[in-house]
């Protein structure tokens, strides 16, 4: 070939831009494509097993939508589910759009089924271990649009799509569809995850439109990470959510709205009422006050399992006593299986304590309603009398324990209410580095009314007063009361 019919051929591919450029990265989202009695490319892998009597081959199967999509078919007496999945090109870092239309039809939980349904995408390591898994559920019959953004995280080989399903009925799926998103496109990634998950617009009467639009040219005008935190963190303080708070990599995590928050709670004044004390963790205080009764501050509920086993091995040291003070004044949130497990020595049956709402729909009025969330008896059991105290210190998780204490028929709570401050953060993680982390649901006592910005109501108020800790005195107060009946 001549020099100029050589140059012509590379400027002509060029031109035309790399192989498979307008192929879609990911094949056959819509299955139209079916063989041998599955959408083709897609592969069928095992999602959860369970010991049930049935016959452990009995499984879920796949059938064709007329029209194009797939649906999950399973039986009342399946042991084996399997989900579907699609590999995709996936590097380190990398944001991806993935998509989707579902719905579930007929959907029941039976006694031996994992409440499993959703759509969502693994990333894994060359060896095939699963690094991450963003997922998003599905929790209507009607056909609904939804889509989530996800982060290849470090170490990523590849990505996989998938969809799985492990309830009774059928679970359908179509039009799925994978795109990156470019770092200049982080704040509408970001306006369109929280317009679609973000719980509290209507409660609060939020103009999320209108907020944004306000900010939209700051934020598309930053040059770096810090910059465009800077510029979306007056747009995120207008929501008034402690929950809502940005990552910037190798700064310090930036709150949106901190508020201010006077505690009920002097550490040196609880010291005064203490015969005896001890560390126990770090925000974790055991002791016994003058006369006997035990005392447990937990200021944090943040650790690994070894942490909360030292804390429950000091609630239990408590279990000798004729009463317990558990002090959740400054209980700043955490993990809330800590509560649960704890608190379970104060239950004889299961005991519920709270549910949530989440968003269903592209509505900021769509909800469903989440699972119910109980206090579970456990084997070792405390039968004194308990009052927690709390306050305005105390919240997120450390409110879902004050929940718990308010269900519980032998706990009484102390003080004042809490700071009405919950959750259930969870990130979205932006092209340009930044995450926000930003709030999913709406947390619900039984009877369905929540807490947010009102806080959990004390049994007991007392106010506080400056150089004395009145709640702890009254407690002490109700339990020798209590104690001596």
């Amino acid at each position: 070939m001549r020099r100029s019919s050589l140059l012509l051929a590379t400027v002509l591919l060029l031109w035309a831009g790399p192989a498979g450029a307008d192929e879609p990265l990911l094949g056959n989202g819509d299955f139209s494509a079916w063989k041998d009695g599955m959408p083709v490319g897609w592969v069928a892998a095992e999602g959860a097993r369970h010991g049930f009597q049935g016959p452990k081959s009995e499984t879920n199967r796949f059938e064709p939508l007329e029209g194009g999509g797939v649906a999950s078919v399973n039986t009342p007496t399946a042991g084996l589910w399997k989900m579907l999945t699609r590999r995709f090109a996936a590097r380190p870092g990398e944001v991806f759009r993935l998509d989707f239309e579902a719905r579930g039809v007929g959907l029941k939980k039976e006694q031996h089924q994992f409440a499993n349904r959703w759509v969502g995408a693994f990333f894994k390591n060359a060896k095939g271990q699963r690094l991450a898994f963003p997922f998003v559920e599905v929790h209507t019959d009607a056909w609904q649009k939804g889509f989530l953004h996800v982060q290849a995280p470090r170490g990523t080989a590849y990505g996989e799509a998938a969809f799985f399903c492990s309830l009774t009925g059928r679970f359908e799926v179509r039009r799925m569809a994978l795109s990156r998103v470019e770092p200049s496109d982080s704040f509408d990634v970001l306006v369109q995850d929280m317009d679609r998950y973000y719980p509290f617009f209507q409660q609060h009467d939020i103009d999320w439109k209108k907020l944004t639009a306000e900010h939209r040219k700051k934020a598309l005008a930053a040059k770096t990470p810090a910059a465009f935190a800077t510029a979306i963190t007056p747009m995120l303080a207008a929501l008034k959510d402690g929950h809502v708070w940005i990552d910037v990599p190798r700064k310090p995590r930036r709150p949106t709205w901190p508020p201010a928050a006077p505690t009920n709670f002097s550490l040196q004044e609880v010291m005064k009422r203490l015969a005896s004390h001890r560390q126990v963790v770090r925000n974790v205080l055991v002791g016994r006050t003058k006369d006997g009764y035990g005392y447990l501050a937990i200021g944090s509920m943040q650790g690994k399992r070894p942490d909360l086993v030292l804390v429950d091995a000091a609630w239990r040291s408590l279990f000798d006593t004729p009463g317990i003070i558990l002090d959740l004044r400054v209980n700043g949130g955490g993990q809330e299986m800590w509560g649960q497990h704890l608190l379970g020595a104060l239950a004889d049956v299961p005991v519920y304590y709270a549910t949530s709402r989440l968003r269903s729909g592209p509505g900021h009025d769509e909800f469903h309603t989440g699972a119910k969330r109980y206090v579970q008896p456990r084997k070792e059991r405390y039968r004194g009398p308990v009052i927690a105290l709390v306050g305005p210190g105390c919240m997120s998780s450390g409110e879902a324990m004050a929940m718990m204490g308010r269900a519980l028929t032998n706990v009484t709570l102390v003080g004042l209410p809490t700071r009405g401050s919950s959750g259930s953060p969870a990130p979205v993680a932006l092209p340009n580095g930044v995450t926000v982390w930003y709030s999913r649901w709406i947390s619900l006592f039984p009877d369905g009314t929540g807490f947010e910005r009102r806080g959990v109501a004390p049994d007991v108020r007392v106010e506080h007063k400056a150089g004395t800790d009145t709640a702890f005195d009254k407690a002490l107060e109700l339990l020798k009361k209590r104690v001596s009946k």
